[in-house]
């Protein structure tokens, strides 16, 4: 009684449950009436051998389609229609490519909530695979792309959370009801574009949930200027979550934070506080700063964090929440996914 309920999120992100895919799929070929419990997967469109060590492997001299992997998947994707959370990791373009052709259909078959994408190359059309959802809430882009201006107002209408760049989330958000934006670097330049946000403002419902990564993290000016210009362009956010990846200073969280005039919550990923004397910061804009300041601190140092929330409560009226995590090394974190699901072993 229980067995089928093991199926319904299959989650293969981890090296060791990638390389056992290929079993997970053969017995699923093998038990077809398990395909339909199957509401999530994050794994493999192409199940690597077990010699293959690396989740990206590319067989570039592999003809796929004379594979019996690419044969057991085909026939159990297709059968796969309760999919409603779907992530094909491995660099393959399964959108376009031709030997993915049935794959692809089988996608279009399915009605999905929520759809990360992340394939290979620039030539990949994935405004028709998005026209073919008209259900979907939840879409993260690992990539970019102008293909997007060609995406119809009546496309995804039900969108209300995106990963995306900045660049393409300005394309995609006008006119749809997203409300949570998780922006992911962008390689365009380190400050953030006031008129790309502005289009953010574009959406059908205000922005109330944003998470964003820092640039110029040692650059306290460049920092300072994309919390400025965020709490301008997106006034309503409420849940403010930041990919620190480093030291950050608590005096400059003190100054630029109260702009966001709404927040209720506030999150620090990969984060350790930074001391700045007084003179640098609070000196050149308040009278009162060294009264206020913080004390010299560390991510050892739970005080310190504990004093931070105290006075970030005090200048913001709505602040209930304040969390964090250390930071992990003293190089910049990346963007992962979320391992909530319970695995199954094989």
């Amino acid at each position: 009684i229980l067995e089928p309920t093991l199926y319904r999120h299959l989650n293969l992100l981890g090296l060791d449950l990638h390389r056992r895919s290929s079993r997970l799929l053969q017995t699923l070929h093998d038990r077809p009436a398990l395909i339909s419990q199957i509401v999530t997967y994050y794994g493999p469109v192409f199940p690597p051998e077990w010699a293959e060590k690396s989740p990206n492997y590319l067989p570039w001299t592999l003809d796929l389609s004379e594979d019996a992997r690419w044969s057991v998947g085909l026939a159990v994707f297709q059968k796969a229609v309760n999919i409603r959370d779907l992530h094909f990791t491995g660099y393959y373009n399964w959108i376009n490519a031709s030997v993915w052709a049935h794959h692809r259909k089988a996608v279009d078959d399915m009605v999905l909530d929520r759809l990360v994408i992340h394939v290979p190359g620039g030539n990949v059309d994935l405004v028709s695979l998005l026209r073919n959802q008209p259900e979907l809430t939840r879409l993260e882009l690992l990539r970019g792309g102008d293909e997007w201006v060609n995406l119809e107002k009546t496309d995804i209408p039900k969108l209300k959370s995106l990963s995306a760049t900045l660049e393409t989330a300005a394309l995609i958000v006008p006119g749809r009801p997203v409300s949570a934006i998780n922006l992911l670097p962008s390689l365009v330049g380190d400050r953030l574009d006031e008129g790309l946000l502005q289009c953010l403002n574009m959406s059908t419902r205000p922005i109330r949930q944003f998470e964003m990564h820092l640039c110029s993290l040692y650059r306290e000016d460049l920092v300072r200027d994309q919390l400025q210009t965020l709490a301008r362009s997106l006034p309503a956010i409420e849940d403010l979550t930041i990919h620190v990846g480093g030291r950050i200073s608590g005096q400059l969280l003190l100054l630029e934070i109260p702009a966001f005039g709404s927040i209720s919550s506030l999150t620090l990923l990969d984060a350790n506080l930074l001391y700045a004397p007084p003179s640098t910061i609070f000196d050149e804009r308040s009278p009162t700063a060294k009264a206020n300041s913080l004390p010299p601190n560390d991510s050892d140092n739970t005080d310190s964090w504990a004093d931070l929330e105290t006075q970030l409560k005090q200048r913001c009226p709505n602040l209930t929440s304040l969390v964090h995590t250390a930071c992990r090394s003293s190089t910049r974190g990346t963007l992962g996914f979320d391992g909530a699901w319970a695995n199954i072993e094989w």
